[in-house]
């Protein structure tokens, strides 16, 4: 088993979020220990995983709460995206006491919004109904070939995207970077960006 570091806490600021990148050999057990005022969550990016004898791909996103140590074992080779939040209490604002159970979320089944504006699509895969916590919110959006969003920015909210299908365009700290599958951008509270593809039959990202 390898893992790559993607993003880490000191590069966010304030220690927010880490991300890594794991790959997991066929038949080998990963295990995940949510620390006290922790939480996690894997997307399952290729390949499959058991957890209690559910079968896990690339459909699945997996919410671990504080506390909970999970065990999961790679019936494949497989490719894990971990991301931790440390001290998530502190962007908890309606939720005194988050839920404790491990969430599984199955991602094709949740609704595929349209875009008013353009015809990029999204799928909402963190949510407060989801996950039971208000610290993270997440969705994936879809781009289509000749899809751009106008430029924008956050207020409250740091976020990061990772690029799950094909490549595009990325305005990102003033400049405009190539971007492809594999690759993570991070945006930091107020900064302006936005993303193109005009090549890509799909270009998607988790965010």
């Amino acid at each position: 088993m390898t893992q790559t570091e993607l993003l880490n806490f000191n590069q966010t600021g304030d220690k927010r979020l880490a991300v890594k990148k794991i790959e997991a050999r066929a038949n080998s057990i990963f295990v995940l220990d949510s620390l006290p005022d922790q939480i996690n969550w894997i997307h399952i990016l290729s390949g499959k995983c058991l957890f209690n004898n559910k079968v896990l791909s690339n459909e699945q996103i997996c919410y671990i709460p504080e506390g909970l140590k999970v065990s999961f074992r790679a019936t494949e080779d497989t490719s894990i995206l971990l991301c931790t939040v440390n001290g998530y209490r502190r962007f908890e604002q309606e939720v005194a006491d988050p839920g404790s159970s491990m969430r599984i979320v199955d991602w094709k089944n949740e609704p595929v919004l349209q875009s008013e504006y353009d015809d990029r699509k999204r799928i909402y895969v963190a949510t407060r109904g989801l996950w039971g916590t208000n610290s993270v919110k997440g969705e994936i959006i879809l781009y289509p070939k000749n899809t751009k969003a106008p430029a924008h920015h956050h207020e409250g909210a740091e976020h990061f995207q990772y690029i799950l299908s094909g490549y595009g365009c990325a305005f990102v700290d003033g400049k405009e970077i190539m971007v492809e599958t594999g690759d993570l951008v991070y945006n930091y509270e107020n900064e302006i960006h936005w993303f193109d593809n005009k090549e890509s039959d799909l270009f998607s990202f988790v965010e």
